[in-house]
């Protein structure tokens, strides 16, 4: 299962709050930090971006990365 790095790039805090609380499959995110939620799904990279389009339909932007496992446990954990 895929790794992934969700961050708000351009936005505000409602933006994140929107992000933490839609997550792309209805799940909590697996952790959070700052601008950033970090998340294992079996999704795929377009259908996240698919999803987080709409956040923040006054601008805001969500930045969607593949990780790997080792960058999601060292940032789990830091």
């Amino acid at each position: 299962m895929p790794y992934y790095s969700l961050r708000i790039t351009t936005g505000n805090d409602a933006d994140m709050v929107e992000l933490k609380e839609m997550y792309p499959d209805w799940h909590a995110p697996d952790y959070t930090d700052g601008s950033a939620v970090y998340i294992k799904r079996s999704l795929d990279l377009a259908s996240l971006q698919r999803n987080v389009a709409a956040i923040g339909g006054g601008g805001g932007a969500v930045e969607v990365k593949k990780i790997s496992k080792r960058e999601f446990e060292w940032k789990k954990y830091q």
